[in-house]
């Protein structure tokens, strides 16, 4: 192997090592339950990026500065959009698309989510374009592919 191969392997390998790869991804969900949800993007492990988020970890850091977040609340019958999301994804850690049923801001979310009262559905998005419907099931929150 030539010696600009294995740097340029060496340099690929050491990026997915140190922080994973940055991947896009975009969310339409269409609400088709009988009231308004919020749709959150967030992560399951870390790094912790701006734009993904958890209203808990919002809460947490509440006051220190602004942090950048984004949520779109979705009327019944309506379909919300995320703008393309870029982020860095190391082995163990999903894109994680949020929804919550309610208009609530992330302090009374956070503090549903702490006591196990936050009525919400989690759905692990796949890179690129996410078509996706909300449901009520038995009075849970369902996400499903459209």
């Amino acid at each position: 192997m030539s010696r600009m191969k294995f740097v340029l392997l060496a340099m690929t390998a050491l990026s997915v090592l140190a922080g994973g790869c940055a991947t896009t991804y975009s969310v339409e969900a269409r609400n088709d339950t009988s009231s308004a949800v919020q749709l959150w993007l967030t992560k399951d492990g870390p790094p912790v990026e701006d734009g993904w988020r958890a209203p808990e970890d919002l809460a947490s850091t509440a006051g220190e500065h602004e942090p950048k977040y984004d949520f779109a609340i979705v009327e019944p019958g309506k379909t919300g959009y995320t703008p393309n999301m870029t982020g860095n994804f190391p082995k163990g850690t999903n894109p994680v698309l949020r929804v919550y049923g309610g208009t609530d801001n992330y302090f009374k979310l956070a503090e549903a989510d702490k006591a196990g009262h936050a009525r919400r559905a989690d759905y692990v998005l796949k890179p690129g374009a996410n078509k996706l419907v909300v449901r009520e099931t038995l009075g849970r929150l369902v996400v499903e592919k459209e």
